[in-house]
């Protein structure tokens, strides 16, 4: 009866999807109310989570309703990107094999949901520098921002420091190599500073890199927000699935690319950020995930 509930839900929201390009916390709404619900109650906590999910959609239309078509597409697809990976948490987390083949379940129904918003990928693919423009335009306030160190006006490029350290770091292990072959007495003598400039270093890349991993310890203005949240989105799913196409970090480093020189190099740098974004609903991923989910379901013990 759950999963009969669940396919429902996506029957119900494929056309309007396809035409919307909304999406909804289906699965959230329904991971929520079942782990509220005792082992009797579990068709009608699925009930539940049906009605809920279906408020959460039609919320989701009407706050996205006057934004851009592009703005709603990277939104669904962050979406679907965070639903994925939520799940796969889920399954990593849970010890009990049959709530495990559960989660597997839903993620390979959640993989495959990817094509009620072909819409958006479809779009975003045919005219990929185009949309890879207009993608990093809509995302480079978010770059600014972040790369300022949260100060909009102005302030120390925070990846240009990393880029810095990680340089310093890699000169530092190089002196590390070299004192191997030191007398002791040498050893002794600078040993220790360097072992404290290694260790200052390795604390202050730490320390940045976890600045501009998360956005949370900002105040963000409230145009950044969304952005924070899509980026964030595909974050979790590039964690959990790994993405074999630009980066965000990439994305921010290179803040500009009318600096890079050739206009071939460019191109395929606007080609690669499309990419990102659109991974996770491409045919691509579909079929990568579904023969590891399949091997996964074939390999538990509850099977």
């Amino acid at each position: 009866m759950r999963h009969l509930y669940i396919l429902l839900t996506i029957c119900f929201t494929v056309p309007i999807l396809a035409n919307a390009q909304i999406g909804g916390s289906v699965f959230d709404a329904a991971k929520n109310a079942s782990s509220d619900a005792t082992e009797d109650a579990k068709e009608k906590a699925d009930r539940k989570a049906v009605e809920q999910g279906m408020q959460d959609f039609f919320g989701g239309i009407n706050k996205m309703a006057d934004k851009p078509m592009l703005v709603n597409c990277l939104s669904i697809m962050s979406e679907h990107a965070r639903q994925l990976a939520e799940l796969q948490n889920q399954f990593e987390q849970e010890e009990e094999c049959k709530k495990k083949k559960e989660y597997i379940e839903a993620q390979s129904l959640a993989a495959l949901s990817a094509g009620t918003i072909i819409y958006c990928p479809d779009e975003l693919n045919s005219d990929k520098v185009m949309y890879g423009k207009k993608i990093l335009e809509f995302l480079r306030p978010f770059f600014v921002h972040n790369m300022n160190g949260g100060n909009a006006s102005g302030g120390e490029n925070l990846y240009e420091k990393l880029q810095r350290l990680k340089s310093k770091l890699k000169a530092l292990h190089q002196e590390v190599v070299e004192m191997s072959s030191k007398d002791v007495e040498y050893k002794m003598e600078h040993g220790p500073a360097l072992w404290s400039e290694l260790q200052k270093t390795l604390q202050e890349i730490t320390e940045i890199s976890e600045r501009l991993a998360s956005q949370e310890a900002q105040e963000l203005p409230e145009d950044l927000v969304l952005i924070n949240t899509i980026l964030s989105n595909y974050l979790y799913a590039e964690i959990k699935f790994g993405n074999r196409y630009s980066s965000i970090k990439t994305m921010a480093y290179i803040i500009n690319p009318e600096n890079i020189p050739k206009e071939e190099d460019r191109a395929k740098f606007y080609i690669s950020v499309v990419d990102y974004f659109t991974y996770y609903t491409s045919p691509e991923f579909m079929l990568k995930r579904a023969d590891e989910i399949d091997f996964i379901r074939r390999n538990l013990p509850c099977n």
